[in-house]
């Protein structure tokens, strides 16, 4: 199982990223999203065609990419859907889930691992600081300690 930080696209989250001026969003398979029986998709918003083009060239490995446009009626239907949590499927959004971020314990230990294998960092004083943020679809740590910081995927941080 893999620890899944976003939150589910839901129809008053389509609506808020809407009328917050995202008239884009780009689709994308999210493997932290799926289960047994559901397969897990992860679409991130943006307000202009050119950011979300970016995204999309970037994931051209992915077969389920796709962009929605909603100054297309087509793709407002699909965003409509998407956020409908329709049978099968599990459409997340790009927007972290939690107020307040704290290492869940399902990633505490590979991270501390991680730290002793891969960083300089020493446990102690000063304190060893982890925030999270995401990349193109992809849920990375930045790893802070004092001035020193490291930037991580958190995929890389569950191989340990």
């Amino acid at each position: 199982m893999f620890y899944n930080p976003c939150h589910l696209f839901l129809p008053e989250l389509r609506d808020a990223l809407k009328y917050s001026g995202f008239k884009y969003f780009v689709r994308q398979y999210y493997y932290r999203g799926t289960t047994e029986k559901e397969q897990g998709y992860l679409l991130s918003h943006y307000r202009t065609r050119e950011e979300a083009q970016r995204h999309f060239d970037a994931i051209a490995h992915d077969q389920s990419r796709l962009i929605y446009d909603l100054s297309k009626e087509d793709d407002v239907r699909r965003i409509m859907i998407a956020a409908s949590q329709p049978s099968g499927y599990r459409v997340f959004t790009s927007l972290f889930s939690f107020e307040k971020w704290e290492v869940p314990g399902l990633i505490l230990d590979k991270l501390k691992k991680y730290i002793r294998s891969y960083t300089n960092f020493k446990t102690g004083r000063p304190t060893i600081q982890t925030k999270p943020f995401m990349l193109l679809g992809e849920v990375y740590l930045e790893i802070k300690q004092g001035k020193e910081i490291i930037k991580v995927s958190l995929a890389e941080i569950e191989k340990t």
